[in-house]
């Protein structure tokens, strides 16, 4: 049928833009690792432009799904514990990596099944929720690709961990987008709700007496 027919082009449009999505990161981007949290994010982030380019030319089809109607649904970034991939760092489903030797038969340090945190990120960023007591407002699919296309070419490297791509979407959205500061605060909240936050800085003056008691202003993050 004609129904089946779009839907059978909607899944071949995310699975085409997801490995498109490798050539972008390889060649004009960060050139990714192919393994730890480097391959996690270089995996999510090909899931994010599949998602992105499917929104933008097959909206009638379009979901946070990647490979329906082509292949079995690989990955769903909206709810990525419903393929046992974790949405929550080093929570249920997340594989530490601390002392993994990558190899073909454990996926180079499972980045498929790891790209479950950065994926729910992208979903939140994009569409807004809450998470782990944590309320992201969402800033669009749009945006959110662009943020993470620029944080991609101009703001990762090969090594980036998690933490380093948190760093550099909050560089990049303060630097491209200067007069949105929401931006940036909805890129740190969306990392925090996937349980990644950037470390905690304090700018502060302060006394403490002899009683122990500390006196002063400044603030925190």
């Amino acid at each position: 049928s004609c129904d089946g027919a779009a839907k059978s082009w909607a899944g071949a449009l995310d699975l085409v833009a997801h490995h498109w999505g490798y050539a972008v990161t390889d060649k004009a981007g960060s050139g990714l690792a192919r393994q730890y949290e480097s391959g996690a994010l270089r995996v999510a982030f090909s899931d994010w432009l599949a998602a992105t380019v499917e929104n933008y030319y097959d909206p009638g089809n379009w979901n946070w799904t990647i490979g329906e109607d082509i292949l079995n649904i690989q990955r769903d970034l909206s709810n990525p514990k419903s393929y046992s991939h974790p949405d929550t760092y080093k929570r249920l489903y997340y594989y530490d990596t601390t002392y993994c030797t990558p190899t073909i038969s454990n996926d180079y340090c499972y980045v498929r099944t790891n790209s479950g945190v950065p994926n729910k990120m992208f979903y939140l960023l994009s569409q807004g929720g809450t998470l782990n007591s944590v309320t992201v407002q969402g800033i669009g699919v749009t945006d959110a690709m662009k943020l993470a296309y620029l944080s991609n070419k101009n703001h990762w490297n090969a090594d980036t961990t998690f933490n380093d791509a948190l760093n550099g979407m909050v560089d990049a959205a303060d630097y491209y987008f200067p007069l949105e500061p929401n931006i940036a605060t909805q890129v740190k909240n969306a990392w925090a709700a996937v349980g990644v936050r950037l470390p905690i800085i304090i700018s502060a003056s302060a006394s403490l007496s002899a009683e122990g008691t500390i006196t002063g202003n400044g603030e925190y993050e």
